[in-house]
């Protein structure tokens, strides 16, 4: 991993415009590969060009711009080896594109890059303090769902909750905090992306809180409720009772088999199986 530190100084005479600034890596035991790295404040943002290399979805000398973000981090990914590499903004369908190399791996041995309490990358309602004080503490996320299968996410962390009879995602410590996006919108964001992405999503429910009835937990047959509402999911995993700990199935199963095997049953409302790994 490397830090790179960027501070635009300006004085009399030096404008924004003129404010900018490179730096080159080249990657030791490599023919000739590196990446250039440019800042510029006018307007602010940091490129990466990829020298002499590609990734897929990026060709060689291809610019990424990364954003700017003021007195905070900035995230720039490159992996594998020469010839292999993978970096930022990859192909929407990331797995779809590596199947060849990661179809055989079973679900245990695959690091997929996830997002924490995904549901909150907006916040429709705040608890105890105002939502623009709130969402300091409580907006996790910057893009919706939908956004975020986008730029790659497959795991995503929702945190339930029942807030005038309907379910959504919250973010709450006690009963500070606010909820954020409808889990009807989620289901919609998440249908909308495998439309056109035979991707495995993963969802992990936690959580779970009662607002509507006092605070409290969420009762099992509200959990209940909460699954029959996810078989509006298209795509689903569903269990047909021979597979092996889902842990050891390989990855193209879920892609491939089972996309095969949803086209006979998206029709219909299937049993929910709840699986615990």
């Amino acid at each position: 991993m490397v830090s790179v530190y960027i501070e635009f100084k300006q004085t009399t005479g030096r404008t924004q415009t003129k404010t900018n600034g490179y730096c080159l890596y080249k990657f030791k035991k490599t023919r000739s590969s590196a990446i250039h790295i440019e800042a510029e404040d006018q307007p602010a943002n940091i490129t990466v060009r990829l020298q002499h290399f590609d990734t897929p979805n990026n060709p060689g000398g291809s610019y990424l711009p990364l954003g700017w973000q003021q007195d905070g981090t900035i995230y720039f990914v490159l992996s594998g080896v020469e010839g292999q590499y993978s970096s930022s903004n990859p192909p929407r369908d990331w797995m779809q594109q590596n199947l060849s190399k990661l179809g055989s791996r079973p679900l245990h041995k695959i690091c997929m890059p996830g997002t924490h309490e995904a549901g909150m990358g907006i916040l429709s309602r705040s608890e105890a303090l105002p939502r623009d004080i709130m969402a300091h503490f409580a907006q996790t996320q910057s893009l919706k769902i939908l956004g975020q299968l986008e730029m790659g996410s497959r795991y995503l962390d929702i945190r339930p909750c029942i807030s005038s009879g309907e379910f959504w995602a919250g973010h709450y410590d006690g009963k500070l905090g606010a909820r954020g996006q409808k889990i009807s919108s989620i289901i919609k964001d998440i249908n909308q992306f495998t439309a056109q992405c035979a991707e495995l999503i993963i969802l992990n429910l936690s959580g779970g809180l009662q607002f509507d009835k006092g605070f409290r937990q969420l009762k099992q047959s509200e959990w209940s409720l909460l699954l029959v509402e996810l078989m509006d999911l298209d795509h689903r995993f569903i269990s047909t009772g021979h597979e092996v700990q889902i842990l050891h199935i390989p990855i193209q199963f879920y892609i491939i088999i089972n996309l095969l095997y949803n086209k006979q049953c998206l029709k219909k409302r299937q049993i929910v199986k709840i699986f615990y790994i």
